[in-house]
């Protein structure tokens, strides 16, 4: 147990197993809470914040979760959990692509069953990633790789369309993430109506 922040002295619990913990990790965590200087830490999100590898990356780096199993079997995987006082969230770190990757159920399900869904959500990542720019590719640059059949339908559905491909492909993107907004911000059954209406007409 330590305190971080100058002023609010917020209780920061280091949870481990002490014969599974890699010794590195345990190390570098405790020297990471100790270069913070801050008046005060509020919640588990600014802790993550300031103890993260690349400010910079969009990504995250730390892996946070409310649910006590999800850290108990980190735990158990020799991974260091970081409780912070009055906050609901846990940071585990380290975390990979894999552990982000992974759900808490995945853990009482049988394991064909969750190696069938850890691959689709790895293909969903890749899919959700490249798409987009293989729509502009193929669109802009590679239509004769296209069925001829599919080409047209392609071409009629765009011919109405005053901007190129990329403008586009663009446009969805914020399009879309204003939807997820509005759904997520909104209480209620409005907001679950807008990502539904929003889906309909951008289908």
């Amino acid at each position: 147990l330590t305190t971080v922040g100058r002023r609010s002295k917020t209780d920061v619990a280091i949870m481990y197993i002490e014969d599974i913990v890699s010794p590195e990790i345990l190390e570098e965590v405790n020297k990471r809470l100790n270069q913070i200087d801050i008046d005060a830490i509020l919640d588990s999100s600014m802790l993550e914040f300031l103890i993260e590898d690349n400010y910079l990356s969009p990504f995250p780096q730390i892996e946070s979760t409310e649910r006590p199993d999800s850290v108990a079997a980190s735990l158990y995987e020799g991974r260091v959990g970081i409780l912070v006082d009055n906050s609901p969230f846990a940071l585990v770190v380290p975390a990979t692509v894999g552990t982000l990757t992974q759900s808490s159920e995945d853990y009482y399900s049988r394991w064909t069953i969750v190696s069938v869904v850890r691959f689709i959500r790895l293909i969903s990542i890749f899919i959700s990633s490249l798409a987009p720019a293989l729509y502009i590719a193929i669109t802009s640059f590679h239509p004769g790789i296209i069925p001829t059949r599919l080409n047209y339908y392609l071409e009629a559905s765009r011919i109405n369309v005053p901007f190129p491909a990329v403008v586009e492909a663009f446009l969805m993107e914020v399009t879309l993430e204003l939807l997820r907004e509005s759904g997520s911000r909104i209480a209620g059954p409005i907001g679950t109506t807008i990502g539904i209406v929003g889906g309909l007409i951008i289908g």
